[in-house]
């Protein structure tokens, strides 16, 4: 491929032209028929050079600017730095000076290839391990053998192909593009499409996170968040959501920890080849937000985990709202914190998950009681939910928060099962018959004590609501149950209301790891505040009739108390008793036509109207929604895994645990052109090295690829070092 950039500029003999001619890697800059400048298109000090002697010779800044690609500005600095310095200031390289050249590094590479330990080549160019370490990590290439050691030095970089394994050169060469004004350069592109090598190998210390592709393969996550890519981005969109998808995981579920992981490694586990800086993860997950719609994404990414991972047996969800408080100075909306008791700003998120941990839906908006926001989530389930053959009805399980007859209605309406507690105490009627109840709980039989009515009276006269109603005597204090079923026994029952704190955990695990409580976004829309509050005019008539009734009640006091001292009949008595009389008749007046004028007084008024010019903060969040989504999956993915794991592992108690423990598990990828070999070093517990010999089995059976690459994954395991 070559490439020809032409360029006419005045000069003393007339209109002449300049051109730059790029083929097999350098760069051709030629006057007419004469050639000016030959040099390495790398080669960032001799383009400096050959731009600076452009502008001395005459030729004009905008026609220089034109023929490199760059910005006048970024011209005109180069020429006045040549002018000051001369040719050492315009080829010096910039920053601290490498401790290895790229020869040297060529020449390790090229060393550990051929199996020379770490330790004695540091020895040999005399730097530390970690700097050999640096050079040779993820060197996917396939070094040819070589009998003298000048023979690889001859060899250099022309034979290796891996300029994205060295994290220093990457560096480098980042910070002279931006020197130079190239703008998406993306030094160290890799050899595939997807930034991956065609052939060699990467050594990742987190290649035990690569058997989550597994889920995310079957998932079809990549195609849910984004597949856009502008002319400008090196990463697509489906990279930059793999790579922010594993930063949470290894991470511990903020994109900002995503500065604390190695970039070669990230991005090999993600598969991607090398990961994006923070700021340029920011900047591209804020781009791929505003424009992705988050309610069709969920919808995706449900409908895809459902058509995987398969509808729930029993379809019984748990649906309940969780929130996220809210610090800063926005007049943000406040909802009721349950950790701190208390009402305060912030944001009120409905999940909806099955009995087997899966969250399915989520979404968020201003805090609100679940019975309003329990509708709109049911709504996007049931566009995500296929259609069942069996007909099977929906249960919906949720805590006392929605438990409202409004809500019991509306859900028979929608043809809805529903279980939760009575609000209060209940008023249990005389006579009822304690019995016994059973269900079976992996292979055990439990037995409770109910009282089981079939037909409860609820609600008022306007909003009239029957249910069942089964009460449990599992302790002091009796627990009422209500529910639309009428078939299944009341333990069973009993026993899907108690799998409800099943959500509540979910709540606890993802805010630790997976990080639900952040905002992500703080940007704000301020409207006027047209929300209905108590109008402070009838307040203020409340009080003051309050005020008129307490003086009322003393008058008729000290009345009664004159009238019963009949000792007191002097000549005083006639005058207290006409004052007092009179007094009492004024006040009963003036309540009356207080009480007249607060009818014209409206109970509500907006917000806005009782404090002029008063506002109310909407965060956006569609930011945020497409954040939670990653954590969603993120989720999601790490309990397909445990459960998984567990079918060999058989310890539900520490599961958990040992997976997320896996993530940081080292490993080596080795790419062909037809497949790929993760092989993951073994953990030093016996136990959990079996079950994941047995799991790498079971995945490579399942035929699951990276993101943007078809090569099947082979997984497999080796001893521990």
């Amino acid at each position: 491929m070559s490439s020809c950039v032409v360029v006419p500029f005045e000069s003393m003999a007339g209109v002449e032209e300049l051109r730059r001619w790029e083929s097999d890697g350098m760069v051709v800059i030629e006057r007419g028929a004469m050639t000016l400048f030959c040099f390495p298109e790398s080669d960032v000090g001799m383009r400096k050079v050959a731009i600076s002697a452009l502008r001395e010779a005459g030729v004009g800044g905008k026609e220089v600017a034109e023929l490199f690609g760059f910005s006048e500005q970024w011209v005109a600095r180069v020429r006045t730095t040549g002018q000051r310095e001369g040719s050492e200031g315009l080829v010096q390289r910039e920053g601290r000076p490498p401790r290895l050249t790229d020869r040297d590094k060529a020449k390790a590479r090229a060393l550990k290839a051929q199996g020379m330990v770490v330790a004695d080549i540091a020895e040999k160019f005399g730097v530390s391990k970690s700097t050999i370490e640096r050079a040779v990590r993820g060197s996917a290439v396939v070094v040819p053998m070589f009998d003298d050691p000048d023979d690889i030095a001859e060899a250099g970089a022309d034979d290796i192909t891996d300029a994205d394994a060295d994290a220093d050169a990457d560096a480098d060469a980042d910070a002279d593009a931006d020197a130079d004004g190239i703008k998406g350069a993306g030094a160290g592109a890799g050899v595939g499409g997807s930034g991956l090598p065609v052939a060699g190998s990467v050594v990742s210390r987190f290649g035990g996170s690569m058997l989550l592709h597994g889920f995310l393969s079957g998932l079809g996550a990549a195609g849910g968040l984004g597949a856009g890519r502008s002319g400008r981005d090196r990463y697509g969109d489906g990279d930059v959501a793999m790579v922010a998808l594993f930063g949470l995981l290894l991470g511990g579920g903020s994109i900002e920890s995503v500065k604390h992981l190695a970039r070669m490694d990230l991005g090999v586990a993600a598969g991607c080849g090398r990961a994006p800086e923070l700021k340029t993860l920011r900047a591209r997950l804020a781009q791929i937000a505003d424009r992705t719609d988050p309610l069709e994404m969920l919808r995706a990414l449900t409908a895809g985990l459902i058509r995987f991972d398969g509808v729930p047996d029993d379809m019984v969800f748990h649906v309940d709202d969780h929130f996220v408080p809210y610090y800063g100075g926005a007049p943000v909306a406040k909802g009721w914190n349950t950790k701190r008791r208390h009402a305060m700003p912030g944001i009120g998120d409905t999940y909806i998950g099955d009995s087997a941990g899966r969250v399915l839906v989520h979404v968020t908006g201003e805090p609100s009681g679940l019975s309003v926001t329990m509708r709109s989530a049911l709504d996007e389930l049931r566009a995500a939910l296929p259609a069942d053959p069996a007909n099977r009805p929906l249960m919906m399980v949720f805590d006392r928060g929605g438990s409202y007859p409004t809500t019991f209605n509306w859900l028979t309406e929608q043809h809805v099962e529903w279980l939760t507690y009575q609000r209060g105490t209940p008023d249990l009627p005389s006579g009822l018959v304690l019995k016994r109840s059973w269900t079976v709980v992996d292979g055990v039989r439990r037995t409770v004590e109910v009282t089981d009515e079939p037909e409860v009276e609820l609600g008022t006269a306007k909003e009239p609501c029957t249910a069942r109603r089964i009460t449990l005597y599992d302790g002091d204090t009796p627990v009422s149950v209500l529910t639309s079923n009428r078939t299944a026994t009341a333990a069973a029952l009993v026993r899907r209301l108690r799998s409800r704190w099943l959500i509540e955990n979910t709540f606890k695990y993802m805010a630790d790891h997976h990080g639900i409580d952040r905002l992500c976004d703080y940007r704000m829309d301020l409207i006027d505040d047209e929300r209905d509050v108590d109008n402070p005019e009838r307040a203020a008539i409340n009080d003051q009739l309050a005020l008129l009734r307490a003086t009322l009640d003393e008058t008729e006091r000290d009345l009664g108390r004159l009238k019963a001292d009949r000792a007191d009949l002097r000549a005083g008595y006639l005058e207290a008793h006409r004052q007092l009389t009179d007094l009492r008749f004024a006040l009963e007046e003036e309540i009356a036509d207080l009480e007249a004028h607060r009818q014209s007084v409206p109970t509500k008024i907006a917000a806005n109207e009782a404090t002029p010019g008063k506002q109310r903060a909407i965060p956006k969040l569609e930011r945020r929604c497409y954040q939670m989504r990653l954590r969603i999956i993120a989720h999601n993915a790490e309990r397909w895994l445990s459960r998984r794991l567990d079918t060999y592992l058989e310890d539900p108690d520490e599961v958990r645990g040992v997976t997320r423990h896996l993530f940081h598990q080292p490993g080596t990828i080795t790419y062909t052109p037809t497949s790929i070999t993760i092989t993951i070093t073994s953990p030093d517990r016996p136990v959990v090295a079996r079950a994941l010999t047995n799991l790498c089995t079971e995945l490579t059976q399942n035929d699951v690829t990276l993101p943007n690459d078809n090569r099947p994954i082979t997984y497999q395991t080796s001893p521990p070092r």
